[in-house]
């Protein structure tokens, strides 16, 4: 009989102690998710400061701005607005949302677009 109790209190203790585990994972991931969102939105930003003085010395020598180059801005003050809602969100309800992943990747794939400098000097 004393093995049976055990036995209950083993599976009662599991199920109480599985969902806290559980949530402080979600948390630990949360917070290192949300750390490297704004460390990849901080790069993003530095990287459009960088491609707006250049397109500003561009105007100043009346050069032509490529297309690609004002698309390029608008989508990262476009990623960068979305960003920004959704920092609020999670900070309004204290949970992530599924989109949030994708913010990331977008961010990341913004960066490798304007930032890197491939020995192409287009402005």
């Amino acid at each position: 009989m004393a093995e049976v109790g055990i036995s209950v209190a083993t599976k009662v203790a599991e199920y109480l102690v599985q969902p806290i585990i559980r949530h402080g994972q979600y948390l630990f991931c949360a917070n290192k998710f949300l750390k490297n969102l704004e460390d990849k939105k901080k790069e993003l930003v530095s990287t459009q400061d960088i491609v707006l003085k250049r397109v500003e010395e561009a105007r100043r020598k009346t050069e032509r701005i490529e297309d690609v180059v004002l698309k390029w801005l608008t989508e990262v003050q476009t990623l960068l607005e979305e960003v920004e809602k959704l920092e609020q969100e999670v900070k309004e309800k204290k949970q992530l949302f599924p989109s949030s992943v994708s913010y990331l990747e977008k961010i990341s794939s913004m960066q490798g677009n304007g930032g890197e400098d491939k020995g192409d000097d287009r402005v």
